[in-house]
């Protein structure tokens, strides 16, 4: 059995890949783990879990027809499997291998009607999404959504980055600091909500639940990334909510619903088609959803070992590691020292040519499709009517 697992990078602002493996050798020692990133600037290829790793060369730089015949091959052993833990790459994935049944994320229309600002299936998870505007040069509905909010708003790209704007001249910087890290996102203005961040965190297997938990964020980290946290098991109305948003999508792969939980209502932040980074502590807590996806794609079980918790919390450390022989450390640079390893905003400009638009669902064909799965949304330009927290 042989497992890939792509995004590897393990600073305060980490991806799933390491998490993902240390899950799955827990419950399948004798699995070859094979990580996939795209610089040696990705620090978690260095950890021991991986039996070998593979660096490709910058997205800029690859020839993407290639690549993806090259990942169907590999592939094409009945035993192995790939994971992707990079939102950009899940992208270009649904697009290049939609109907590859041995890479486990989310098919292609449940990715992109998944996508940050509209969130179609929000509704069915019993959730609102926060009021939110496309970034303009049209200062009036930016100035009035800031008012409305007391000025406490977030910058948003459509796959990664969240950054605070306290007035609409610090909104102007916000964008224009996105624009320079993800030159092909078109910014999303959204409304601040006060609550408790929390998730839901699952794995499906071709529209089924295999199993699911909630986590209570207590820490974080500086750019609000989750240091320590509390796994709950779910309500049955929650489960069966979760089951029916797995159902109606067919969804295969891990899956993160990120919202804010208030007193009246819950509203969905981002609803990621992978599993979190912090997945490892889910596994800690005796919820193995890696080796629980894995075993069930595979026809396998997975060992109780694999499944006794430790804990019902968990947190993270910061550790040192040596260096995997033949991998050195790359010369610091600080023109690269703001771009994530993986290269993903890079990704992103490539597929943003191809599609001629800001957003994935932007594309007319597209946006049919999404509206034969999800049903009508709200204001295309805005975020009024999106969501119902009373629906679902």
């Amino acid at each position: 059995m042989r497992i890939y697992l792509s995004g590897l990078h393990s600073d305060p602002d980490p991806s799933p890949g390491l998490g993902e493996a240390l899950s799955l050798r827990e419950a399948f020692p004798d699995v070859e783990l094979v990580g996939v990133d795209y610089s040696l600037r990705s620090s978690g290829i260095h950890h021991p879990v991986f039996d070998r790793v593979l660096i490709q060369t910058k997205w800029s730089d690859l020839d993407l027809d290639g690549y993806a015949l090259w990942i169907s091959e590999l592939l094409a052993d009945p035993t192995s499997c790939w994971l992707s833990g990079l939102d950009v790459e899940i992208a270009w994935l649904s697009r290049a291998l939609p109907d590859k049944q041995r890479i486990l994320n989310p098919l292609r229309a449940v990715e992109l009607s998944c996508t940050k600002p509209e969130m179609r299936f929000a509704g069915l998870l019993g959730m609102a999404v926060p009021e939110w505007h496309w970034y303009s040069t049209d200062p009036a509905p930016l100035r009035r959504l800031g008012e409305k909010t007391g000025w406490r708003l977030w910058v948003k790209g459509a796959f990664c980055e969240a950054l605070p704007a306290r007035s609409y001249t610090q909104l102007l910087e916000r964008v224009a600091e996105l624009e320079s890290g993800w030159p092909s996102t078109r910014a999303i203005i959204q409304a601040h909500v006060e609550g408790e961040e929390r998730a839901y965190v699952f794995a499906g297997l071709r529209g089924r639940l295999l199993d699911a938990v909630e986590i209570e964020k207590c820490s974080f980290t500086e750019g609000r990334k989750t240091w320590g946290a509390k796994v709950h098991r779910l309500s049955d109305r929650t489960r069966q909510r979760l089951s029916d948003f797995v159902a109606r999508t067919n969804w295969t792969g891990g899956g993160e619903v990120e919202f804010i939980q208030t007193y009246q209502a819950a509203f969905a932040i981002d609803i990621n088609p992978r599993f979190p980074a912090n997945i490892y502590g889910v596994t800690l807590c005796g919820h193995n959803l890696p080796a629980q996806l894995v075993a069930d794609f595979l026809g396998l079980n997975v060992p109780s070992r694999a499944l006794r918790p430790h804990s019902n919390e968990f947190t993270r450390l910061v550790i040192e590691v040596p260096t995997r022989v033949g991998y050195p450390l790359p010369a610091y640079s600080a023109s690269e020292s703001s771009i994530h390893p993986s290269y993903e905003p890079l990704l992103a400009r490539r597929l943003r040519s191809v599609d001629g638009s800001h957003n994935r669902a932007d594309s007319p064909i597209l946006g049919r499709r999404l509206e034969q799965i999800a049903g009508p949304g709200g204001d295309p330009e805005s975020g009024k009517g999106a969501g119902d927290p009373s629906a679902g």
